[in-house]
């Protein structure tokens, strides 16, 4: 399915591990211009407390053995509201898709054709122990971490030996993680697989097959550095919704503090936005001390710095408009002729 930022009216935002400082700035933006928001009880006070107020609030916390509403009923109030054409965030502890349902979520507004975006948030599977002094990884004690949910679907213990395996910085390793999952660990040779090289930007690119076929040489060949590998029956899932600018990288040359409105444009239509200023425009200041204004027909601005510039000019000077006498006044562009009649 692709989209544009007109059409989306479903967010599914990690608020992160409960922390308003640690809600990601998109969690934020996408927050504040919510309609309607369905929250989890691990979401936040400080999280919740920057929901707009005059948004619908609905409460979905689940506390072992009293759901206030079921998973089906939260699916159900994201697809009512959103075919309303209402803004709907559902704001989710932790992470959207690391054991917080945000896969049922996708995979039901997919169903119903409703577009939608996912917003990650800092899981707290790493940041409460890391928060406690605790990390998850450290170079001379372990090299990797599992997580695991003490409430597994069927049973109240998971069964440790379904689970998908998760390894960073693996594109050159891919052949021999393969190797010993299958012969040490006793993974199936028909394992799914996934390789996801430099995600999250316009160059991602996801390869998939079994686990077999990643440990064959001719495999190798095909992945480049930077490659996350992704072992497990999840890595067949194709959970994404497209947007109409999804995989492409947007430079954008607008000198410094003046980009920030076309940026959040692209990046709502899925494009990665890189701000790069490679224009700068000084006032050169005494520039109009001298100089005669009057005898012109048109005087033409053709950027507001240029409006903004030439009146701070007179200013310094001691002059002011009425030195142009019947010059009369032009501007290029919606924005120019805005500033020329405020100032």
């Amino acid at each position: 399915m692709k989209m544009n930022a007109e059409n989306i009216n479903v967010w599914l935002v990690g608020a992160g591990p409960g922390n308003a400082g640690l809600l990601t700035l998109r969690g934020h933006e996408v927050l504040k211009n919510a309609e309607v928001v369905i929250y989890d009880r691990l979401a936040g006070d400080g999280v919740l407390a920057l929901i707009p107020e005059n948004a619908l609030k609905i409460d979905a916390g689940k506390i072992a053995g009293e759901h206030k509403l079921t998973q089906d009923e939260i699916i159900r109030q994201i697809i009512f509201h959103a075919q309303n054409n209402k803004r709907v965030v559902r704001l989710k502890g932790g992470d959207p898709f690391l054991f917080g349902r945000g896969a049922e979520e996708a995979e039901a507004l997919l169903t119903n054709n409703i577009p939608f975006e996912i917003v990650p948030g800092v899981s707290s599977a790493v940041a409460v122990p890391e928060i406690a002094g605790i990390p998850a990884t450290h170079r001379d004690f372990n090299s990797g971490v599992s997580i695991f949910t003490a409430h597994d679907k069927n049973n109240l213990v998971p069964d440790f030996n379904n689970q998908n395996a998760i390894f960073l910085m693996g594109a050159s390793r891919v052949k021999d993680v393969a190797k010993k999952l299958l012969t040490e660990k006793n993974f199936s040779p028909s394992t799914p697989c996934a390789i996801i090289q430099n995600g999250t930007t316009a160059n991602q690119k996801i390869l998939r097959a079994d686990l077999k076929t990643l440990s064959s040489e001719d495999f190798k060949a095909e992945i480049q550095s930077p490659a996350i590998i992704f072992v497990g029956k999840t890595a067949n899932l194709n959970l994404t919704c497209k947007q109409i600018l999804s995989g492409k990288r947007i430079f954008i040359t607008r000198p410094q503090g003046r980009a920030e409105k076309l940026s959040k444009l692209l990046r709502d239509n899925g494009a990665e936005v890189i701000e790069c200023p490679t224009i700068k425009t000084e006032v050169i200041h005494g520039a109009l001390n001298n100089f005669d204004l009057g005898g012109y027909d048109y005087i033409a601005f053709t950027s507001v710095t240029g409006v903004r510039a030439f009146f701070e000019l007179l200013r310094e000077s001691g002059r002011d408009i009425r030195e142009i006498g019947n010059a009369k006044i032009a501007a290029i562009g919606s924005a120019t002729i805005l500033v020329s009649r405020l100032i």
